[in-house]
């Protein structure tokens, strides 16, 4: 039987990638973020209310000394517009969704997550391990010092009876970060229960603008007790990082395309091979793009490999021609 010590050293042994928030394939701040909206790469938001939130990449980490562990940058999280009066259906939550095959080791064992968390809100939060629609278990913890970094962790022996759990490509395992919960999501800690994610113990932290929450380091792996020090998805090889981040999002810049201007019809075009296999068939988004002439670009197909498209000129002549320069491109599988 393998150990614990020899698996912290395969790929893939911390089910949070980018736990360590070194990628940020899509900027590094993000003010008045929506609800259900990507930042940091493979952490979604959500919010219900009227808080108002930007997510940012800071340089305020751990240190060394701290946590055995050299890290670059956490996330942030601080509060424009507060939300003091908070409603029934209120609440604000960060969360990674694993895939489903990166799941199934940790179906049915105990698994063990760890964190270092910071804020000027001290009091009990709250973290869910789900399946994002139908089963949870709520763990809570407490931020004991103000402005202080502090390492929390949490063991959940995970039950593969309670629910469905997805085991192919789709969301298999979920964590949440609670900040804030109305009565409506609210259940009870330390059981299997209903899909909610927080307890009436859960502290406001979005109430007054300024207010701030900062993790790092986030761990979820096979386990009784948590590793004494992190360890990257990616092996501590940041390539294999930004390759785990680009099976869910893939963002490229500066494709040209130019066309032949002595006739009409499909021109010029680009074969656009991803960097890896994404999880699923991407939705496909330009960015800003110029052109003179008449021509228009086109999806031609597409799948988890491949990206083709042309562009398409409609008048023949001088001035008809097509340069076309898309200055970003997006593929998105996240889920």
């Amino acid at each position: 039987m393998k150990t614990i010590e020899v698996l912290q050293g395969q790929a893939g042994f911390n089910k949070i990638i980018n736990g360590n928030f070194d990628i940020w394939q899509r900027g590094t701040s993000f003010a008045a973020l929506a609800n259900d909206a990507y930042s940091c790469d493979r952490y979604k938001y959500f919010k219900a209310g009227t808080v108002s939130q930007t997510i940012s990449r800071s340089t305020d980490v751990p240190t060394l000394a701290e946590s055995g562990y050299a890290s670059s940058y956490s996330l942030d999280m601080t509060t424009n517009t507060g939300d003091a009066s908070v409603a029934t259906g209120d609440y604000v939550l960060l969360s990674q969704r694993v895939e489903g095959y990166n799941s199934l080791s940790l179906f049915g064992k105990t698994v063990a997550i760890s964190f270092w968390v910071k804020s000027n809100i001290t009091g009990t939060y709250c973290l869910t391990l789900n399946n994002s629609t139908s089963a949870a278990y709520i763990s809570e913890y407490t931020i004991n010092s103000a402005d202080t970094w502090e390492r929390k962790t949490i063991i959940i022996k995970h039950d593969d009876t309670v629910a469905t759990w997805d085991k192919t490509n789709g969301t298999g395992i979920q964590i949440i970060f609670t900040l804030m919960i109305g009565s409506t999501y609210q259940g009870t800690a330390d059981v299997w229960g209903p899909n909610v994610w927080g307890t009436s113990n859960q502290v406001n932290n979005v109430a007054t603008s300024g207010n701030y929450f900062r993790i790092s380091q986030v761990m979820l792996h096979e386990g009784k007790t948590a590793l004494d020090t992190f360890v990257p998805s990616g092996r501590g090889l940041i390539q294999n990082e930004l390759s785990l981040c680009q099976r869910y999002f893939w963002k490229a810049d500066s494709f040209i395309s130019c066309t032949n201007p002595n006739g009409t019809g499909w021109t010029g075009g680009n074969t656009i091979p991803f960097p890896v296999t994404m999880r699923a068939t991407p939705a496909v988004t330009f960015g800003s793009n110029w052109s003179t002439g008449t021509g228009t670009i086109y999806e031609l197909t597409k799948n988890k490999d491949v990206f083709i498209w042309r562009t398409y000129v409609s008048t023949v002549g001088a001035g008809n021609e097509v340069v076309a320069y898309v200055q970003t491109f997006e593929a998105d599988a996240e889920l």
